[in-house]
């Protein structure tokens, strides 16, 4: 079954057609969203998997320190994540 975004999240029409009109003028943005997604996850999981001291706050703070970068500088800035890709 197929449920639209007005069903599941019943948002405001005027919200819903500011998302539909940003999706249309960029519609990789939700994907750029979830690659973020994948790699923080997986981020998460490196450092779970070495043994690093996971601090969920100090974690956020560096990430949002780091503003956008690309994958690679992001994965060496984070300690105890030393895979060589993280996705």
């Amino acid at each position: 079954m197929t449920v639209s975004l007005d069903e599941f999240a019943r948002p405001e029409p005027v919200n819903t057609e500011a998302e539909i009109k940003r999706y249309a003028i960029s519609p990789t943005g939700p994907m750029g969203c979830l690659v973020g997604k994948m790699v923080i996850e997986k981020l998460v999981e490196n450092m779970k998997k070495n043994q690093t001291k996971l601090d969920t706050k100090a974690l956020h703070d560096k990430l949002l320190s780091l503003a956008a970068v690309p994958i690679e500088p992001l994965r060496r800035s984070v300690p105890g994540t030393n895979q060589k890709s993280v996705c």
